[in-house]
């Protein structure tokens, strides 16, 4: 990725504040992840079309990467997994907050998960097991005694190894025990591997950006004929969140939650950033036949791209067109 996105462009778009982030979401880490994914797969990330085309889809991503990431900053979802503790046995501890009782600005929790709950059992969807999914039962995971030094910290209470839960995870929102399973089997066609040890993604700088590719690359719901790496190459910003997050988020005039109202205006201004970093520009919604399956849109995003500039909401926005570099086509770039 070097030659396409250099170590500074990148360093213009991924600034983490939290110094979990910095140590997760690197540039090395990155290149690694487009490397190792696409050498397995005939499919390529950030290595199909144009040089134009390529600058396009490590927008969007990045751009995507950064909102479901809180700006690079959150490495695990932050309510299932409060003050993350390490214990003499090498694990990492996660205690679990019902989502209520959990302040996001100081990252704290008024009442542990236990008080009203036996067992840990989120993230489980117990259809799927076996070969869809990791083994995951509807008694969940129970409280662990966490192995500390009894004269340097007191006992933690109401704490789960985070390698017992399916929680968020990785730059691009994996979760639940089929979406630990499908990483497995895309980056180390290994199905259990990431079932034994999920919490990889939140540690390991090359699987938490490969976890967002897989995603990125083989993600079809399936009501559509399409990825977001299809969109992607297409120019169609739009399209990628629709693929990605469907009636969450497009319409994106219709939302059916404050959160992901948020996140669609969020969007909007990730992408102006990081195309300017990248000098390029991407169509909010680039569709030429609306009957064809492969064509996606999310109806409102103009909208808001006009209004937030207007607002002073987006000024990553204001300055977006000034910034585009002139690339005449190539072959297929090698990364």
């Amino acid at each position: 990725c070097r030659d396409v996105l250099t170590e500074d462009t990148f360093n213009n778009i991924v600034q983490p504040t939290s110094e979990e982030g910095k140590q997760l979401f690197t540039y090395a880490g990155l290149c690694d992840a487009i490397y190792n994914y696409n050498q397995y797969h005939d499919e390529k990330f950030a290595q199909m079309g144009t040089v134009s085309q390529v600058r396009r889809e490590l927008a969007a991503f990045l751009s995507h990467a950064s909102v479901e990431t809180d700006g690079f900053s959150v490495t695990r979802e932050e309510h299932h997994c409060v003050n993350p503790i390490t214990g003499l046995d090498g694990n990492v501890y996660c205690m679990p907050c019902k989502e209520q009782f959990y302040s996001k600005e100081t990252k704290t929790c008024t009442q542990s998960y236990f008080v009203d709950e036996q067992s840990y059992y989120k993230y489980c969807d117990l259809s799927r097991q076996n070969n869809q999914g990791c083994s995951c039962t509807v008694a969940g995971v129970k409280m662990a005694n966490v192995p500390l030094q009894d004269d340097l910290r007191a006992p933690a209470i109401g704490y789960v190894r985070a390698d017992d839960m399916y929680f968020r995870r990785g730059s691009f929102d994996t979760s639940f025990n089929y979406g630990y399973m499908g990483a497995g089997i895309a980056i180390k066609g290994d199905a259990q591997y990431f079932c034994e040890q999920p919490d990889l993604l939140a540690t390991n700088p090359q699987y938490a950006w490969q976890s967002g590719i897989y995603k990125w690359m083989e993600y079809m719901p399936y009501e559509f004929g399409s990825t977001a790496h299809k969109q992607a190459l297409k120019g169609n910003f739009g399209g990628t969140i629709n693929v990605l997050n469907g009636p969450l988020e497009c319409p994106s005039s219709m939302n059916i939650s404050e959160k992901h109202v948020q996140m669609v205006r969020d969007r909007v201004r990730e992408i102006c950033r990081a195309g300017s970093a990248l000098g390029v520009m991407l169509e909010l919604n680039q569709c030429e036949n609306s009957y064809d399956r492969d064509c996606q849109k999310c109806d409102g995003l103009e909208d808001i791209y006009y209004s937030c500039q207007q607002d002073g909401s987006c000024p990553e926005c204001n300055g977006w067109e000034e910034n585009l570099l002139s690339l005449a086509p190539t072959v297929t770039p090698a990364i």
